[in-house]
């Protein structure tokens, strides 16, 4: 029972931060950039976790999956 609470907390806060997130981008944006912005936002939200997985995988098989899952760790890290 403690998971499901969990889980359903950490939904609630994700949505809070994208609406958020959206909700700022609208506000600070010059109109003219706005749409341009927000293409941009949602293709790296949608697709840099496929294209993550995509390259973890592939090089996964090729030399095992210590080596992708550390580098994708440290990489992060980088980024935070």
């Amino acid at each position: 029972m403690l998971a499901v609470i969990v889980v359903a907390g950490c939904g609630l806060l994700l949505m809070v931060s994208g609406i958020s997130t959206q909700t700022m981008l609208q506000l600070e944006v010059e109109s003219r950039f706005r749409g341009r912005l927000l293409i941009l936002y949602g293709l790296v939200l949608r697709e840099g976790p496929a294209i993550g997985a995509l390259l973890v995988g592939t090089t996964a098989d090729w030399i095992g999956l210590e080596w992708p899952l550390t580098t994708a760790a440290a990489l992060t890290c980088l980024v935070l």
